[in-house]
């Protein structure tokens, strides 16, 4: 029987415990990981792979995650996209985290529940792809 590779997963926080902490816990539910601590790190893992899915802190000190986001879904439009944000969302990226973000986490969060949340949007993209919608 042949099965399907573990999809990789980006994990993009300037925080390494946080990282570190999703790491774990992504491997341990059959995910593959690159661990990143930047959105430019995130730019340039993503020429060599595609991830099937990318988890992102909001706030990071050169740039903020919609931006990354933003890239990287006009490159593949069924990237899953997961933002992380220790806060409230200003009304100005409310409508960015809308377009570009299929889910908005606040942080700390419980790591099993992200996990339930990133299964349920790459179950949902495949269900797209096979349906081919967009």
């Amino acid at each position: 029987m042949v099965t399907a590779p573990h999809p990789l997963v980006f994990i993009v926080d300037n925080e390494e415990l946080i990282v570190r902490a999703l790491h774990r816990v992504l491997v341990r539910a059959g995910y593959r990981t690159a661990c990143l601590g930047s959105a430019q790190a995130a730019r340039e893992c993503s020429r060599e792979e595609s991830p099937a899915a990318v988890i992102t802190d909001l706030n990071m000190p050169t740039e903020h995650g919609l931006s990354l986001l933003s890239e990287l879904r006009e490159r593949d439009p069924h990237v899953a996209t997961v933002l992380l944000t220790g806060g409230e969302l200003t009304p100005e990226m409310l409508p960015l985290a809308a377009r570009y973000a299929d889910a908005v986490v606040t942080k700390p969060c419980e790591p099993n529940q992200l996990v339930q949340r990133l299964d349920q949007i790459l179950a949902d993209r495949v269900a797209e792809r096979l349906h081919g919608s967009h």
